[in-house]
């Protein structure tokens, strides 16, 4: 198996839930603090603003519901309160939108920034 989108296949499994659901990785991305599509299978992420990120499939998915993970790098010494989070209400059978922020700690709204970030959805078709 030679291509990201071969192996990707081959990560299906089953869920142990005795349903038979097939849990399986539909796209992946990592993406560079430029908004650098680094590394991607299914997809492409374009960097819209500081911060702000726009996921899109390379094909429609059947339903919105699909599940989405984020993660973001940040460094050892650093240790800052930055969050990744999806866009209440943007995902779509396209695509959805995700944002990156510092944290204050206070009431007001964290402040955007770019940092490397990784993407992985995952289905039950």
């Amino acid at each position: 198996m030679s291509t990201l989108n071969q192996r990707l296949a081959a990560l299906e499994s089953s869920s142990g839930t005795g349903g038979g659901i097939i849990i399986k990785p539909v796209a992946m991305a990592k993406v560079g603090a430029t908004g650098i599509n680094e590394r991607v299978a299914n997809c492409s992420v374009l960097k819209t603003g500081v911060g702000t990120f726009t996921f899109s499939f390379a094909s429609p998915r059947p339903t919105s519901n699909y599940v989405i993970s984020l993660s973001v790098a940040e460094f050892d010494s650093s240790r800052d309160d930055i969050i990744i989070q999806v866009a209440q209400n943007s995902t779509s059978v396209n695509g959805f939108r995700y944002t990156i922020h510092e944290q204050d700690n206070s009431d007001n709204a964290g402040t955007l920034i770019d940092k490397p970030s990784f993407v992985l959805v995952t289905d039950f078709d």
